[in-house]
């Protein structure tokens, strides 16, 4: 992903369809908090039509939406990656004490405070 700072766009939106962080004609990444529900996969598929362009990247909690997860997998090509949001978070709060980054809230406070605790 090299783009340059100016090309992220935060809660950018396209034909109705929320995108958290999207880079312009590359990459759509969408953030999902707690398990999907019927809901929430209307709004994935929406998602998924409206970004269809764009490789697609989904931050959630994996083990609570497994079969979500491999519901996606199975109808959608491989441009659509899974990443989880535990992970990602330990992963980004590891790397901030390694370079000496303070942190003043525990990991498991950091994904709490952030709806991704699990």
């Amino acid at each position: 992903m090299n783009s340059k700072s100016e090309d992220i766009k935060w809660s950018y939106k396209i034909n109705d369809t929320d995108i958290d962080i999207f880079i312009p004609d590359k990459y759509a990444i969408f953030l999902k908090t707690g398990i999907i529900g019927s809901s929430d996969r209307k709004r994935i598929q929406k998602e998924l039509e409206n970004s269809q362009n764009f490789n697609v990247f989904y931050f959630l909690d994996i083990a609570k939406n497994l079969d979500v997860v491999k519901d996606i997998i199975s109808q959608q090509d491989n441009r659509i990656k899974f990443i989880d949001i535990g992970k990602f978070l330990n992963e980004i709060y590891d790397l901030a004490e390694r370079v000496g980054v303070q942190m003043e809230l525990s990991k498991s406070s950091l994904k709490s405070l952030t709806g991704f605790y699990s």
